[in-house]
């Protein structure tokens, strides 16, 4: 509750000042801008290869358009899968695949519906896991670089 109370007086207070100044064009500078994400832009592309940075681009544009997908989910999917395949067969469950969105459990279904032993659908999906975390991780890193930039460009640019 404090920290809601924190960001309503803290808000109203800095557009209260901003107003008393003579409104929001004073506070817009171009050119500062420019500096800022500019200069951001440059200092990662100087630590960090273009393709790597572009992917984050990509990402951080479908991180803003899609869903947070809950683990609840995956759980009541897998029950569902579950007893369908409990009533039909594990071969049933190949018209399911169309309807799953997420790769890593579309990849667990096609190998359980293959008959793979669970200990190799275990070992291959924990790998895949794996995989996925690095990516992440790579891109986290980028994040975390142009949010240690940015606010000294912030400083030239004023």
């Amino acid at each position: 509750m404090t920290t809601f109370i924190g960001i309503v007086a803290g808000g109203t207070l800095l557009f209260y000042a901003i107003l008393m100044q003579g409104g929001v064009g004073i506070f817009w500078n171009v050119p500062a801008l420019m500096i800022v994400f500019g200069g951001t832009l440059a200092a990662l592309l100087i630590s960090y290869p273009l393709p790597r940075v572009l992917k984050v681009t990509g990402v951080l544009l479908q991180l803003l358009q899609k869903d947070v997908q809950h683990a609840s989910w995956v759980i009541k999917l897998m029950v569902e899968l579950s007893f369908k395949a409990r009533q039909q067969s594990l071969l049933a469950l190949d018209e399911e695949l169309n309807k799953v969105d997420n790769r890593l459990v579309k990849l667990g279904l096609e190998l359980v519906i293959d008959g793979q032993p669970a200990n190799m659908i275990r070992e291959l999906l924990e790998t895949e896991l794996s995989f996925i975390q690095t990516r992440h991780r790579s891109g986290e890193h980028i994040f975390r670089s142009a949010s240690r930039f940015a606010p000294s460009f912030g400083l030239i640019g004023t």
